[in-house]
């Protein structure tokens, strides 16, 4: 299953790509342990400058080659600057693929599951899952078109 895609964003640390017929914004995090907290934001703004544009329902989030754990003070930072105003863009749906490293992963985890909820109700905005490759994740957003969750 070829798929379009099309690279709309890059810089050191995060390369985004569209995929025009499957209403998806790829991310790909290639970010250093040492990476600056600023050029994390950053990153993070660029992403939701083109979930705005794009409206995509589906994103993924390729963490495979990132480096950076996410700290208590990012993730609060990302659920709440970034989170709500990707949902706010048509985001409803996001699949992780996850690093091999234990900590990065564990990071990664805990920012999605907070980010997926709205911070007042806490009821989940954002449906998500984990996955070890993207075609496994490509599944999963079919599946939810067909069972129309989305």
């Amino acid at each position: 299953m070829i798929m379009e895609k099309n690279k709309v964003f890059e810089n050191e640390i995060l390369q985004i790509y569209h995929y025009p017929q499957e209403d998806i914004l790829e991310m790909v995090w290639t970010s250093q342990p040492n990476t600056p907290q600023q050029q994390i934001r950053e990153a993070c703004l660029a992403y939701l400058e083109q979930q705005k544009r794009y409206k995509s329902k589906f994103n993924i989030v390729n963490t495979q080659n990132a480096g950076y754990v996410i700290v208590p003070e990012d993730q609060d930072w990302i659920n709440t600057h970034i989170a709500p105003e990707a949902w706010k863009a048509g985001m409803r749906a996001a699949a992780y693929i996850m690093p091999e490293d234990f900590f990065m992963g564990l990071s990664i985890e805990q920012l999605s599951e907070d980010a997926s909820l709205n911070a007042e109700t806490r009821q989940v905005m954002i449906q998500q899952q984990y996955f070890k490759d993207i075609q496994s994740a490509l599944k999963w957003f079919s599946s939810l078109k067909e069972k129309e969750q989305v």
